[in-house]
Protein backbone atom coordinates (compact mmCIF):
# COMPACT_ATOMS: atom_id res chain seq x y z
CA UNK A 1 0.00 0.00 0.00
CA UNK A 2 2.78 2.37 0.59
CA UNK A 3 4.34 2.26 -2.55
CA UNK A 4 0.96 3.35 -4.58
CA UNK A 5 0.83 6.23 -1.59
CA UNK A 6 4.32 6.93 -2.75
CA UNK A 7 4.03 7.56 -5.92
CA UNK A 8 0.77 9.05 -5.75
CA UNK A 9 2.87 12.18 -3.73
CA UNK A 10 5.02 13.07 -6.95
CA UNK A 11 3.08 16.23 -7.89
CA UNK A 12 2.30 17.15 -4.14
CA UNK A 13 4.93 18.80 -3.16
CA UNK A 14 6.56 21.01 -6.15
CA UNK A 15 5.28 24.28 -5.11
CA UNK A 16 8.55 24.58 -2.84
CA UNK A 17 11.85 23.00 -3.81
CA UNK A 18 12.96 20.78 -0.91
CA UNK A 19 16.34 22.64 -0.83
CA UNK A 20 17.17 20.97 2.59
CA UNK A 21 17.67 17.42 1.11
CA UNK A 22 19.28 18.88 -1.86
CA UNK A 23 21.91 20.28 0.17
CA UNK A 24 23.36 16.83 1.41
CA UNK A 25 24.05 16.61 -2.52
CA UNK A 26 22.97 13.63 -4.84
CA UNK A 27 25.81 11.22 -4.10
CA UNK A 28 25.07 10.79 -0.36
CA UNK A 29 21.32 10.54 -0.98
CA UNK A 30 22.22 7.56 -3.71
CA UNK A 31 24.92 5.75 -1.78
CA UNK A 32 21.92 5.80 0.84
CA UNK A 33 18.95 4.72 -1.45
CA UNK A 34 21.26 1.36 -2.61
CA UNK A 35 22.17 0.57 0.49
CA UNK A 36 20.89 2.52 3.53
CA UNK A 37 24.10 2.47 5.56
CA UNK A 38 22.55 5.43 8.21
CA UNK A 39 25.74 7.59 9.05
CA UNK A 40 26.76 8.07 12.68
CA UNK A 41 24.56 11.31 14.23
CA UNK A 42 21.82 10.36 11.91
CA UNK A 43 18.70 8.65 12.29
CA UNK A 44 16.78 6.27 9.73
CA UNK A 45 13.45 7.97 10.23
CA UNK A 46 14.55 11.74 9.93
CA UNK A 47 16.84 10.55 7.10
CA UNK A 48 13.24 9.39 5.15
CA UNK A 49 11.01 11.88 6.05
CA UNK A 50 13.85 14.02 4.08
CA UNK A 51 13.82 11.96 1.50
CA UNK A 52 10.29 11.71 0.97
CA UNK A 53 10.05 15.40 0.67
CA UNK A 54 12.03 14.67 -2.69
CA UNK A 55 9.29 12.98 -3.59
CA UNK A 56 7.29 15.79 -5.05
CA UNK A 57 10.09 17.50 -7.19
CA UNK A 58 10.08 17.33 -10.80
CA UNK A 59 14.05 15.97 -11.40
CA UNK A 60 12.88 12.49 -11.95
CA UNK A 61 16.48 11.84 -10.22
CA UNK A 62 15.43 14.01 -6.94
CA UNK A 63 11.98 12.38 -6.60
CA UNK A 64 12.22 8.74 -7.87
CA UNK A 65 15.75 7.62 -7.62
CA UNK A 66 16.02 9.35 -3.92
CA UNK A 67 12.74 10.35 -2.86
CA UNK A 68 11.62 6.62 -3.55
CA UNK A 69 14.82 4.79 -3.98
CA UNK A 70 15.69 6.02 0.16
CA UNK A 71 12.27 4.82 1.30
CA UNK A 72 12.25 1.48 -0.13
CA UNK A 73 15.85 0.80 0.70
CA UNK A 74 15.47 1.85 4.51
CA UNK A 75 11.88 0.89 5.01
CA UNK A 76 11.50 -2.37 3.05
CA UNK A 77 14.86 -3.81 2.12
CA UNK A 78 16.74 -3.25 5.38
CA UNK A 79 13.65 -2.32 7.83
CA UNK A 80 14.99 0.30 10.11
CA UNK A 81 12.19 2.02 10.79
CA UNK A 82 10.34 0.69 14.15
CA UNK A 83 6.29 0.50 14.12
CA UNK A 84 5.61 3.70 15.09
CA UNK A 85 7.43 5.63 12.80
CA UNK A 86 6.69 3.19 10.37
CA UNK A 87 3.27 4.06 11.37
CA UNK A 88 4.01 7.72 11.37
CA UNK A 89 5.10 7.62 7.93
CA UNK A 90 1.92 5.82 6.48
CA UNK A 91 0.14 8.43 8.20
CA UNK A 92 1.94 11.86 6.81
CA UNK A 93 1.90 9.83 3.06
CA UNK A 94 -1.96 8.87 3.35
CA UNK A 95 -2.87 12.42 4.41
CA UNK A 96 -0.89 13.67 1.52
CA UNK A 97 -2.40 11.37 -1.10
CA UNK A 98 -5.64 12.25 0.24
CA UNK A 99 -4.76 16.49 -0.04
CA UNK A 100 -3.87 15.02 -3.64
CA UNK A 101 -7.20 13.48 -4.35
CA UNK A 102 -9.15 16.35 -2.93
CA UNK A 103 -7.30 18.80 -5.32
CA UNK A 104 -7.83 16.61 -8.52
CA UNK A 105 -11.40 15.84 -8.10
CA UNK A 106 -12.01 19.59 -7.22
CA UNK A 107 -10.46 20.63 -10.65
CA UNK A 108 -12.99 20.82 -13.16
CA UNK A 109 -13.03 17.69 -15.53
CA UNK A 110 -14.33 16.96 -19.30
CA UNK A 111 -17.56 16.04 -19.26
CA UNK A 112 -17.95 12.26 -17.92
CA UNK A 113 -20.60 10.09 -18.33
CA UNK A 114 -23.70 9.85 -15.78
CA UNK A 115 -22.06 6.86 -13.80
CA UNK A 116 -18.55 8.55 -13.81
CA UNK A 117 -20.54 11.56 -12.44
CA UNK A 118 -22.07 9.41 -9.66
CA UNK A 119 -18.64 7.62 -8.85
CA UNK A 120 -16.56 11.21 -8.76
CA UNK A 121 -19.29 12.96 -6.54
CA UNK A 122 -19.45 9.61 -3.76
CA UNK A 123 -15.50 10.17 -3.77
CA UNK A 124 -15.38 13.47 -3.41
CA UNK A 125 -18.24 13.65 -0.49
CA UNK A 126 -15.98 10.82 1.26
CA UNK A 127 -12.88 12.96 0.92
CA UNK A 128 -14.76 16.40 2.34
CA UNK A 129 -15.89 14.05 5.11
CA UNK A 130 -11.84 12.65 6.19
CA UNK A 131 -10.90 16.08 5.56
CA UNK A 132 -13.65 17.63 8.51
Amino acid sequence: MIPLLILALAGLQAQQPPLAAERRGKPFWKALAAECVVPAGESAADLVREAVSLLGSPDSEWRDDVGYGVVASCVYRKKLLRPDERRALTLELSANLLRSLYVLLSLPQPAPTGGQTAARDKLLTTLQQIRR
